[in-house]
């Protein structure tokens, strides 16, 4: 019998179904029902487009230790880790998981970033035992996530991973599939759960997770909730956050920085903004007067001194207003009367600092 792909599974089940051009899910259904069961059930996010990558080599764990942000050396396996690629200003080329099993690792990367992961690796793995592998379209990568992640999970999975420990990476085996669930952080203040199978598992795994959504109202959410939610969570995401113009200290990632590892590419730099106290910019949500064309993306003052930046805007349902995300100069902005603006032509819209995440579950 033919396999279905997970894109024909989904046409299957969700007459409403909306992919764009790169056959990304859009919706399921209705966008403010899955919205919704974020904040008051629970969500499953297909991210499947993610970049992928099949690392092994005897200097595989060494090498990602020397030349990204977090300590890898120690790193166990079977566990998840986030880390930071940066170049050698300390700028941001990505955020990548690392998941480590006894004889390989694999590497999640931001969606449409895979090329620029790839030569960045091969840019400095020379000397060392180490073969990279780019998987498209390997894997099905699904992140449960929302108010009630706990309970459905349960329901999912049974009892036997009910306390499982964050980071640590367990295999989940069924009559009709198998797979790997660890708890990770999703968002910024959010842990959520993760699933990993090989690609010929997606279909049954799909079909028995879709089989369960209606006991707690949960939803499959596409890529237009997940982003108005990030927004909201303030997690920052590849292009907009995730650049070479952002430092981790600009967009909240210092927490994936380890300053006592040694070494690392951008390592003296962000040990600079660190000893000298040069951190400029907070990065933070925003609540926007009115909607704009998003033309220009820098935050003024009112007297037109430059302020900040607008990297990503929505319209939040919850705060029932046009939000973003962005940094904002420290030393320029002090006094909480004094507003921040974006401009539309000519047209000042004002800005009001919301502290992240907008809402909280």
């Amino acid at each position: 019998m033919t396999m279905k792909s997970r894109i024909d599974v989904y046409k299957e089940l969700f007459n409403e179904l909306n992919l764009n051009h790169n056959k990304r899910i859009l919706q399921f259904s209705d966008l403010y029902k899955e919205y919704k069961s974020f904040y008051e059930y629970a969500s499953v996010y297909d991210a499947s487009h993610s970049s992928f990558f099949y690392v092994t080599g005897k200097d595989a764990l060494d090498f990602l230790h020397r030349i990204s942000t977090n300590d890898l050396i120690n790193q166990l396996d079977y566990s998840s880790r986030i880390t930071l690629l940066l170049n050698e200003k300390g700028r941001i080329i990505d955020k990548i998981k690392i998941l480590k099993f006894p004889d390989h690792l694999i590497l999640i990367g931001s969606p449409d970033n895979k090329e620029k992961i790839y030569r960045w690796i091969e840019r400095y793995a020379v000397m060392d035992d180490i073969k990279v592998s780019v998987k498209d379209g390997s894997y099905l990568y699904l992140k449960i996530l929302g108010k009630k992640k706990d309970v459905f999970v349960t329901l999912l999975f049974g009892d036997q991973l009910k306390e499982m420990e964050d980071y640590k990476i367990y295999k989940y085996i069924s009559d009709q599939f198998q797979c790997w669930i660890y708890r990770d952080e999703i968002f910024p203040d959010h842990v959520g759960y993760e699933i990993f199978c090989d690609e010929i598992y997606s279909e049954s795994l799909l079909y028995y997770i879709n089989s369960n959504l209606n006991i707690f109202n949960c939803q499959f959410i596409g890529c237009n909730a997940y982003e108005i939610i990030r927004i909201e969570q303030g997690e920052p995401l590849f292009p907009n956050e995730l650049n070479d113009s952002f430092n981790p200290y600009d967009v909240n990632l210092i927490k994936y920085v380890s300053f006592t590892k040694g070494c690392y590419i951008g390592q003296e730099v962000i040990a600079r903004l660190d000893t000298y106290e040069k951190v400029k910019f907070n990065f933070s949500g925003f609540k926007l007067e009115k909607d704009y064309d998003f033309f220009d993306k820098i935050i003024y003052k009112k007297d037109g001194t430059i302020a900040g930046e607008l990297t990503s805007k929505t319209y939040s349902p919850g705060l029932k207003s046009i939000v973003g995300l962005g940094i904002y100069n420290k030393k320029l902005y002090k006094n909480e009367l004094d507003f921040l603006y974006v401009k539309q032509s000519d047209e000042l819209i004002k800005l009001e600092i919301i502290n992240l995440p907008m809402i909280k579950l």
